[in-house]
């Protein structure tokens, strides 16, 4: 999102906005926001999961159907079928989630350079969730197989400034095939060579630093907790659009302990509490 392309976007929003077509009202009513306050980084965690859902459980027609769709009671059906699409998606991606920790403790999992998990039936739509998931919980690179008839299909994330793809390449002749980046790989392999492929990678990964696999140059600058306010947020929302080439600015205060701490949400998925240094207090 550089340059031309950010302009792009930008224009492409606030058309959108002035003459949103009767699939994207539609999307925005199950994702419970107004069509005025999206945003190149709200569409991520509101209409873009509900089309990607489709194509994630296996068909993009009912995405695509919606998005051309002219007629608005037809688009609101459509909608609600992604919206209902998408709920499954989330429950399969939390199960799976479970299911694949408590192998990784079976397998005796206790801190190392990667983690490599499969299961038979595993579903193939949700594994890069899954597998991001496994980064965010063991802080080192993930990949998660879906094992079919003696074939694992993979896939894998990377954290810090490991370049998965070049490790997951020093290990190419265990592999069936390979495709990716440094962030983010694709790996078939056969499912009897898993644990093979685990000590191999594992121990190639072992060769690099261990600032490597810590997120770094993320805060973009420290702040004092009264400065993360509403003024704040406007002013950071000047740089908009977001994106890969341009990523929202992250404030960092520290010092700061929660206080009120209550579970939210229908299903216990939120957490509301009080921020505070002992200056000011925040809520969050």
């Amino acid at each position: 999102l550089q340059g031309e392309n950010r302009a792009l976007v930008a224009d492409g929003i606030e058309r959108m906005k002035a003459a949103p077509r009767p699939g994207v009202s539609a999307l925005a009513d199950v994702a419970n926001i107004q069509i005025a306050d999206i945003s190149a980084d709200s569409l991520p965690f509101s209409v873009i999961p509900r089309l990607n859902a489709a194509g994630r459980m296996g068909s993009t027609d009912t995405a695509f159907e919606l998005l051309m769709a002219e007629d608005s009671r037809r688009a609101a059906m459509l909608a609600t079928q992604l919206e209902e699409t998408n709920t499954e998606r989330r429950a399969i991606e939390s199960k799976l989630t479970d299911e694949a920790m408590a192998k990784i403790d079976a397998l005796g999992y206790s801190g190392g350079h990667v983690v490599v998990v499969g299961g038979e039936g595993w579903h193939e739509g949700v594994k890069g969730i899954v597998a991001s998931r496994l980064t965010n919980r063991y802080h080192v690179p993930a990949l998660l197989f879906s094992i079919e008839d003696g074939i694992a299909r993979g896939s894998g994330r990377s954290v810090g400034k490991v370049n998965l793809f070049d490790a997951v390449e020093r290990c190419s002749d265990l592999l069936i095939r390979r495709g990716g980046h440094a962030g983010a790989v694709g790996v078939t392999i056969e499912a009897s060579k898993l644990d093979e492929y685990r000590r191999r990678l594992s121990a190639v990964l072992s060769e690099l630093p261990a600032e490597d696999f810590e997120d770094t140059d993320e805060v973009a600058a420290t702040v004092d907790l009264s400065e993360l306010n509403i003024e704040t947020i406007e002013q950071i929302s000047r740089l908009e659009p977001f994106g890969q080439g341009n990523k929202v600015p992250l404030l960092a205060a520290e010092g700061v302990t929660m206080c009120d701490r209550a579970v939210v949400g229908k299903t216990g998925e939120h957490m509301r509490f009080v921020a505070t240094d002992g200056a000011a207090s925040v809520p969050a």
